[in-house]
């Protein structure tokens, strides 16, 4: 790539103030020596990316691998001369689209190393572990190399393929009961920001000294870059790669320690009945809830609880691959099923699957068995839904053979990393960590553990879990090829943590795609939680899906305008956009929000044809809103049938005609929905006349 200078950008583009266009271009004036892309920085042009999950794909401009800190400050700032955007990824492991932008991408795999240089900084009030590493290491090589030192993370979630700085920046937790997530072990950040500035920041109570860290840590850091500050540091700390990209991280460790898990079978329904003070038993650092959703004859909902704490391990069995016991659940599946004697269609697909478990070859068990099995449950919708009870009567076995009851011990990472020492099919402890090649979806909400409402009062996750339930059970029409797991940890102090409340539950719903309509099942669930009162808002998970129909916002966090606060100091108050993306847009991130006064009035009825007419203003200015979409729909039917649409014109005007919605039940008109949709406001809803 060729050398950057602002000087000839300015010619080039005859702009009289080289000043000028360096403020344009969010660099500073005068301007630093010319930079070159360091010959050690592969970039690929055109770059294909896809997720390990499979739900996001892109085509990048460029894919840069950075191998030092000066890698990074030089990538950026080329890529803002050259007006790109610039975002960082890891292990590709989240479902949503937070690690991507159509222009610059870079891979932190090679910032993956042990630092350790802070010590020789510190002002006395550190804690007795901590831990410098660059935050490209994944969470598998972290642990392993504490594990070296007779050292382990206070928490983790329960994976371990992702790197440090995603699982921090997308507030990756957990299910310890009275512990905050990950990224509350941090203890300070070094960020490279929009012009390749570089910072350090920490909370408050810093554990280093200025003069010190700038002396003998970091000397390309000016010392008016090492901050100290709760805000910053709660900004930074969960940011979804928006303030720039972290590339080290210092983090409170402790002493290696071994974990005794328990996982019992019970019911949602006899869970419920405890739940209060299982929430509040410090006996266990852990708590787990996975449920089938499936509710059996006698009206219950089959449950496994798994508590965990720190103890003595001698003559407990240690953590196994469930391989053996999964492959004879499925087995049984498919037995069941032939013995049902179905059609053929649904006869060869469970042959066809009976066969492949039988096989033996555990490598073509993990790369089919998910796709076999998809194949088999749309057979059995599309040409034998009166065999879903068999696969519903069969979920807790797998769930069971997945999660075994019984009591287990081992080192921490090992009981806390379930994907990688309990894997499904295979090996334990291999690389990369086994990825289903079918893909997946996943998504994952936050509430209050603790808040309550209605009629009686109940928790709001007892309720959201209720409804997921009813939902589930209801939609006939596909099945939920996944699970269920509620999780239980600690408030985080990040102002973009999903964990805001002093016990924070997550629900989370995973599953394996392409079953017919599944995923408008799971739009629909997750939909539900923008229905919630505004004082307890749900959250979703930043690193899963997230808007898949209804948007939410950056202000659904209590701490949003002191995030901004801190977003705007490092991009000159939001015109400096290296690091924005499409999520960062549509959640109002990395622009101050805007928003819109819609009124709705009838113009007249004909039939049952009605006409309305819509008139859209900024509510700030009350200027009218050009271009805003409207769409009309009908809430009733499974996805929403869209009733009729429109665009605002120069006027913030729009006149809509559309036929009446009626009760599915009683056939009497009923309000449409409605929505307003603009770029960079945030979406209204509305409901139309009768």
């Amino acid at each position: 790539m060729a050398d950057i200078d602002l000087l000839q950008i300015a010619k080039s583009l005859q702009v009289k103030t080289i000043g000028g266009i360096a403020q344009e271009k969010g660099q500073h004036w005068p301007p630093p020596p010319t930079i070159s892309l360091r010959s050690s920085l592969v970039c690929q042009q055109n770059a294909p990316w896809i997720n390990y999950e499979q739900t996001h794909s892109i085509v990048a401009s460029s894919i840069c691998t950075p191998a030092s800190v000066a890698d990074l400050v030089a990538v950026i700032r080329w890529a803002e001369v050259n007006q790109k955007r610039v975002h960082a990824f890891g292990s590709k492991w989240s479902f949503s689209d937070c690690a991507m932008t159509p222009d610059v991408m870079l891979d932190t795999g090679q910032l993956n190393n042990e630092l350790n240089t802070v010590q020789s900084a510190f002002n006395g009030s550190q804690p007795s572990h901590v831990y410098h590493v660059q935050a490209g290491i994944s969470i598998h090589q972290l642990y392993k190399n504490l594990d070296g030192l007779g050292l382990a993370l206070e928490t983790m979630g329960g994976a371990s393929g992702q790197t440090l700085g995603g699982a921090i920046s997308t507030g990756t937790h957990g299910g310890d009961l009275f512990t905050a997530p990950l990224a509350d072990s941090v203890l300070a950040i070094h960020l490279v920001g929009a012009g390749g500035s570089q910072y350090w920041i920490e909370p408050t109570a810093a554990i280093t000294d200025k003069s010190l860290l700038h002396q003998n840590v970091v000397p390309d850091i000016a010392l008016e870059n090492i901050i100290y500050d709760d805000d910053w540091f709660n900004a930074v700390l969960v940011s979804v790669g928006c303030m720039g990209i972290i590339y080290a991280v210092v983090l409170r460790v402790r002493s290696q320690y071994t974990l005794i898990e328990t996982t019992s079978a019970t019911t949602w329904q006899d869970f419920k009945q405890t739940e209060a003070q299982q929430l509040n038993d410090r006996t266990f650092r852990f708590l787990q809830v996975v449920v089938n959703p499936y509710t059996a004859n006698t009206g219950t909902n089959f449950a496994l609880v798994t508590t965990r704490r720190e103890g003595d391990i001698a003559g407990l069995p240690n953590v196994t691959s469930p391989s053996d016991r999964v492959i004879h659940a499925l087995l049984q599946l498919a037995g069941d099923l032939l013995t049902a004697n179905p059609i053929d269609a649904v006869k060869v697909a469970a042959e066809t699957f009976e066969q492949l478990l039988q096989s033996g070859n555990i490598n073509d068990i993990f790369n089919s068995a998910g796709k076999v099995l998809v194949q088999l449950i749309n057979n059995i919708l599309s040409d034998a839904p009166e065999l879903r009870a068999v696969v519903e009567n069969d979920y807790s076995n797998f769930m069971a053979a997945l999660w075994a009851p019984g009591t287990i011990g081992d080192v921490s990472y090992k009981v806390m990393d379930a994907t990688r020492y309990r894997p499904a099919f295979g090996p334990i402890d291999v690389d990369s960590p086994n990825i289903d090649p079918t893909g997946g979806y996943s998504f994952e909400v936050s509430l209050p553990a603790q808040l309550t409402g209605g009629t009686p009062p109940i928790p709001y996750y007892v309720g959201f879990v209720d409804d997921l339930i009813k939902m589930v059970n209801n939609a006939t029409g596909t099945f939920l090829l996944g699970y269920v797991a509620i999780r239980f940890m600690g408030q985080s102090r990040a102002f973009l943590g999903m964990q805001q409340w002093a016990q924070t539950c997550s629900v989370e719903v995973s599953a394996l795609p392409g079953v017919n309509a599944e995923l408008e099942l799971l739009t629909n669930i997750l939909d539900q939680i923008y229905y919630y009162p505004i004082d307890m808002l749900p959250l979703p998970h930043w690193g899963q899906f997230l808007d898949l129909n209804r948007q939410g916002y950056g202000n659904r966090y209590p701490y949003y305008n002191k995030w901004q606060q801190i977003y705007a100091n490092l991009s000159n108050n939001f015109t400096v956009r290296t690091f924005e993306n499409d999520l960062s847009n549509r959640w109002q991130l990395t622009f101050p929000p805007l928003f819109m006064n819609v009124d709705v009035q009838l113009l007249g009825r004909s039939g049952h044809q009605l006409t309305i007419q819509l008139a859209v203003t900024d509510t700030a200015t009350g200027n009218p809103v050009d271009g805003a979409a409207v769409i009309i729909y009908d809430e009733d039917f499974q996805p929403p049938v869209q009733k009729s649409s429109g665009t605002t014109g120069t006027n913030g005007i729009v006149q809509l005609s559309y036929i009446e919605c009626l009760d599915p039940e009683t056939h009497t008109p009923v309000e449409c929905s409605g929505r307003v949709r603009k770029e960079r406001y945030q979406d209204v809803y509305f409901f139309t006349p009768k």
